[in-house]
């Protein structure tokens, strides 16, 4: 269905299906807080508003805060850990209103498997226990080509980057995924050679296999995927706009038609008044 279309429907509801006069700038007004009430009252499921449903992924909360003011953040909906990772966190999202007692009630506070994560404006914030297993500072995950030291514990970056410089460090548990015989769920680093971002090289705890060029990601355990809603806005849409077509799917027809219905009334209730 066209943008232009749903305007029309929602004028049909208040009489005016020709959008005359500023009928049709009230329908666009209305229509998105339509949309914007049934998400905040969570009357809707991800598969109803896919176009709006994003990804962030690589959350490092550097120094425990992750600035996220450019992602126009509507609605948070889950936080969590690459699959495959063997670690068990447990990732809880607090409203601020729920923080104050924190730091007088000990029982409160997270504990050394919790994170508690909260935004505040255009940041979040995340906080552990006093002994975490979840340690802040992690890189984002990086693409690259390794090499690894037949049956040995050090890992190579092929001139590829720098370790150091992706926010690696020693203690921190690393996680590999990739094509060739390596698959290793956990490794503990332990030391970091920093060669002026070539031929960098990782040392870790555990024995790994030898598999030479293995092309994958490298991510510390401490990474998160934060998936959200975006700002509901129609700005990038035209009358001739399908919010179903394929390639931007938006919404759904049931969806939409909720809205709508929603749409209509709230015009309705302005006109009647």
């Amino acid at each position: 269905m066209t943008y232009l279309r749903v305007l029309q429907e929602i004028g049909s509801l208040v009489g005016n299906p020709t959008l005359s006069g500023n009928g049709k700038d009230m329908a666009k007004i209305a229509f998105l807080n339509a949309i914007s009430s049934l998400i905040k009252e969570d009357n809707f499921d991800k598969s109803d508003i896919p176009g709006f449903v994003k990804l962030k992924d690589n959350i490092n909360f550097l120094a425990g805060i992750e600035d996220i003011s450019t992602l126009k953040v509507f609605k948070i909906l889950d936080f969590f850990m690459s699959p495959g990772i063997d670690i068990k966190v447990n990732i809880i999202f607090k409203e601020t209103s729920e923080l104050n007692k924190i730091s007088a009630i000990e029982t409160l506070q997270p504990t050394a498997n919790e994170v508690f994560i909260y935004r505040a404006g255009g940041s979040l914030y995340a906080l552990t226990g006093s002994t975490p297993i979840f340690v802040f500072g992690a890189a984002a995950s990086e693409s690259l080509t390794l090499t690894f030291a037949a049956t040995g514990k050090t890992i190579n970056d092929g001139a590829a980057g720098n370790f150091v410089t992706m926010g690696f460090a020693v203690g921190q548990k690393l996680w590999f995924v990739g094509g060739g015989a390596l698959n290793v769920t956990e490794m503990t680093i332990v030391s970091i050679q920093d060669d002026a971002a070539t031929n960098d090289q990782i040392t870790v705890a555990e024995t790994i296999l030898d598999d030479v060029a293995i092309a994958g990601v490298l991510e510390g355990f401490t990474v998160l995927n934060m998936e959200y809603i975006e700002d509901i806005s129609d700005e990038n849409w035209t009358d001739t706009t399908d919010l179903q077509a394929a390639a931007d799917f938006k919404l759904t027809y049931t969806f939409m038609q909720t809205a709508i219905a929603m749409a209509g009334k709230a015009l309705l209730s302005e006109v009647t008044k």
